[in-house]
């Protein structure tokens, strides 16, 4: 559809995939529209990638094309394209962290231990510490006045977050600007009782799979520059086997 110059129809699908497969027609798979749509761009998500084997790594690079003076750059072999000799040459590129050595961004981070240990007022205090661009312990804040954070508590009610919250003022301290700036910085959303399921396996091939509550919060975060996202407890945000590696890998994914 992105190449063709007529309106987007609601049955242009169905009636196009009808002429598929005739005598005399290449034939055309899902894989081909897979490959077309990666050539425009499209990039599948992290579950379907898991699913479609892309072995472009393993080829020779593509020919080079001249510059604009007619020069032609010298074509790396396969071995050269992927020679780890350019990265001991020049310096690594500068990474960029949320609390530095501990947290970088992008990453995922678990915090584990017993029940009833602080874990939750642990990740609370750490969100405002964050917020004031205070140092975690002995690691240091690297957010700017722009990065938010944003905590899900799976088993607390807003009651219970209330009470953590007004504690958690009186032992930090805190003074009016203080607040003021993590209003900015830190919200809270209290979903004990909610049901709230960020993946879930696949009825049909049993691969894990995103659900729409996912892709709705990817998208506040997107748009309110969330740095930090903070899910307490992870098991409350998912019903899959724990103990199973692939689907906890792909979960984390």
């Amino acid at each position: 559809s992105q190449r063709s110059s007529a309106n987007y129809q609601l049955d242009a699908c169905t009636d196009k995939w009808r002429t598929f497969g005739k005598p005399g027609r290449i034939a055309v798979t899902v894989r081909t529209l897979v490959r077309e749509a990666q050539a425009g761009g499209w990039r599948a998500p992290s579950s379907i990638n898991s699913a479609l084997h892309d072995f472009s790594a393993f080829d020779n690079p593509p020919e080079l094309t001249p510059d604009e003076d007619g020069v032609y750059s010298e074509a790396p072999d396969w071995w050269h394209k992927h020679s780890v000799g350019n990265m001991l040459r020049i310096e690594a590129p500068v990474r960029q962290w949320v609390w530095r050595g501990v947290l970088r961004q992008g990453k995922v981070m678990i915090l584990s231990g017993s029940g009833g240990s602080s874990k939750s007022y642990l990740m609370l205090g750490a969100a405002v510490q964050y917020a004031l661009n205070n140092s975690w312990g002995p690691f240091e804040a690297c957010g700017d006045n722009a990065d938010r954070a944003l905590l899900l508590y799976g088993e607390e009610d807003k009651d219970d977050v209330h009470d953590r919250v007004r504690a958690l003022r009186h032992s930090f301290m805190l003074t009016d600007d203080d607040i003021s700036q993590i209003e900015r910085r830190v919200a809270v959303l209290p979903l004990r009782w909610t049901n709230v399921e960020l993946a879930k396996l696949d009825p049909v091939d049993q691969h894990v799979i995103v659900t729409e509550q996912l892709r709705r919060l990817e998208a506040r975060i997107a748009e309110y520059k969330v740095k930090l996202v903070i899910l307490d407890p992870l098991a409350m945000f998912h019903s899959l086997e724990e103990n199973d590696n692939v689907v906890i890998a792909s979960l984390v994914r």
